[in-house]
C-alpha cells in the first residue's frame, strides 16, 4: 500500500508541475497607436533554451535579441541591445493572456525598462 501511495503521489506531483508550466512561446504585442503594436516580443522555444527577439512593430528594426530559460513561473533572458551592444537581463512572467516584461542593466539590479504585452498574431 505504501508503494502504491508513493507512486500515486509522484504521478500527481508530475501532473501538477506540468499544469503550472507557463507557455511563453509565441508573439506578444504592446499596442500603442490605433491598436497597432509599437513593440513586439517574439519567443521561440528550443530544446532547453528559448530564443527571444524584441522588435519595433511587425516590420520594424530589432531592439534586442538573445536567449532565455524558464525557472519556476518566470522566463529569464539575456539579450544584446542591437544599437548599443549592451547586455540586457530580462524577466518575464505570464498572468492570463498578459506577459509582463522587466529588464535590468548589466548589474541585474538597476531597472532598465518594463512593459505589459498581450498575445497577438500578425494581421
Amino acid at each position: 500500500m505504501k508503494i502504491l501511495l508513493t507512486i500515486l503521489s509522484s504521478c500527481l506531483l508530475m501532473a501538477s508541475s506540468s499544469v503550472l508550466a507557463a507557455d511563453f512561446s509565441g508573439t506578444w504585442c504592446r499596442p500603442q497607436h490605433n491598436g497597432m503594436p509599437d513593440d513586439i516580443i517574439w519567443i521561440s522555444p528550443g530544446n532547453e533554451v528559448y530564443s527571444v527577439k524584441l522588435t519595433e512593430g511587425w516590420q520594424g528594426k530589432s531592439y534586442s535579441q538573445g536567449v532565455a530559460s524558464v525557472a519556476g513561473s518566470s522566463l529569464f533572458a539575456t539579450l544584446k541591445g542591437e544599437a548599443s551592444g549592451a547586455t540586457i537581463h530580462a524577466v518575464m512572467s505570464i498572468s492570463g493572456n498578459q506577459l509582463s516584461y522587466r529588464s535590468y542593466k548589466d548589474n541585474k539590479t538597476t531597472h532598465y525598462w518594463k512593459g505589459d504585452y498581450k498575445r497577438c498574431s500578425k494581421p
